[in-house]
């Protein structure tokens, strides 16, 4: 498998967030995976580097492992250490040795990687075995912002990690200095940064369709990068990693000018929700406002839009002077957040965090409280109760049997069949 699939990562992303939601699976857990290693731990290092390599999401699925071992190296300062689960294939702990080699440390057999048990035990194992004073961890797989990412299926069910999973994971095991989406589209999300507020400090990832090119091809100038300057502060690193990934966009047959990554400070997010419900709290008090905004150029990316080029937006249409000092105080709350961003020139008007938005011409009977997965921002933000009052209004039907069909993937390829 060679990673041509990635171009269709940015195709089939937001099909795979909305096929998701119209089967509805329930939830399936699976065992607690074992972590007991056959090991002496490692004396503690500066950092250690976790990839959650979830490919096994079904055919097509691309296995970053081996261009990952390619591009990194364990050494004084830093441990690569992975929990590869392949496509029809055991789940397996890896450790990438000083000279780019595969070791493999056990056998795990067939775990159900969208269990946030799973995720808890291999940053456990971690931090067990290869402690260190700051670890990053890197999710691949698809994704679909508040709707989660990782899917998996296990013994026949479909399964994926939630938001709230993933912050019960970080805060079960302890918490996490770096988080990177290093495939999953989307995850550049306002809801689900809010929701591992607490339990993560540092957040990179999409707010657009995303891809493992992008990281594929700057891991080699990370890996070096952090092995020269292990003592470089967190958020130091997410600027670093924001530049290598802006300077290295163009090295894929494809291209780099679609890129959007942004690297958030995760303790300055909830003052900004704060404000931002601040906003919301007016508009569903002047929905007809709020209507005549919607028929603006916001930057969106299918279902989903940017958060401060809403706001910015807001700001321009709106004359009451009250309102705009609300929509300005959230806009630099908003910037106190974002650490770096880059994008694209096909991406302007990205500026690092997305948030649901689907428009009226699209599905719109899926809201955060017709889902019932605890999600924070729901509970502390009136942005949901926004949606429901504008977009349930839409004369249009969901056609599910349309949904669940419009996209067939047939190997490397996918044809649109409406």
């Amino acid at each position: 498998m060679n990673k041509v699939i990635f171009f269709f990562v940015i195709i089939l992303s937001l099909a795979f967030f909305s096929c998701k939601k119209i089967e509805m699976p329930s939830q399936v857990k699976g065992n607690s995976i074992d972590t007991v290693l056959s090991i002496i731990p490692s004396p503690e290092k500066e950092w250690t580097f976790l990839l959650y390599d979830d490919a096994d999401w079904g055919e097509g699925a691309y296995d970053p492992l081996n261009d990952f071992s390619k591009s990194v190296s364990s050494n004084k300062d830093i441990n690569y250490f992975v929990l590869r689960d392949g496509s029809n294939s055991e789940a397996s702990f890896y450790i990438i040795g000083e000279n780019h080699e595969q070791n493999l440390l056990q056998k795990l057999g067939d775990i159900n990687v969208g269990d946030e048990r799973t995720l808890t035990d291999f940053i456990k194992a971690a931090k067990k075995y290869f402690p260190a004073k700051r670890y990053i961890v890197a999710f691949y797989d698809h994704g679909g912002g508040w709707d989660g990412t990782c899917g998996n299926v296990y013994k026949g069910i479909s399964d994926d990690l939630k938001p709230f999973e993933i912050d019960n994971a970080f805060k079960n095991a302890g918490g996490m200095d770096l988080v990177l989406f290093t495939a999953p589209c989307l995850m550049g999300s306002l809801e689900t940064e809010y929701q591992v507020r607490n339990s993560a400090k540092y957040y990179i990832a999409s707010e657009d369709v995303s891809g493992y090119v992008y990281w594929d091809n700057m891991l080699n100038k990370f890996d070096d990068f952090i092995k020269s300057n292990p003592l470089i502060s967190t958020e130091d690193l997410s600027k670093k990693t924001i530049s290598l990934l802006y300077e290295t966009r163009n090295n894929n047959p494809y291209g780099g000018e679609q890129i959007t990554m942004s690297a958030v400070n995760l303790s300055k997010i909830e003052n900004f929700v704060s404000a931002f419900n601040e906003v919301t709290d007016y508009y569903n008090q002047n929905i007809n406002s709020f209507r005549s905004i919607k028929k603006h150029g916001i930057k969106n990316y299918g279902g989903f839009c940017d958060v401060y080029d809403l706001l910015r937006v807001m700001r321009t249409n709106e004359t009451d002077t009250a309102v705009i000092k609300t929509i300005e105080n959230a806009m630099n709350y908003f910037n106190d957040c974002i650490v770096d961003e880059c994008h694209g020139t096909s991406n302007a008007g990205s500026y690092g965090l997305n948030i649901y938005f689907p428009s009226v011409n699209e599905f719109t009977d899926i809201y955060y409280s017709s889902n019932n997965d605890p999600l924070d921002f729901k509970n502390n933000c009136s942005w949901d109760a926004l949606l429901v009052s504008v977009l349930r209004k839409s004369s249009i039907s969901p056609r599910k049997d349309i949904l669940t069909n419009i996209y067939k993937f047939n190997g490397f390829y996918t044809t649109y069949n409406h």
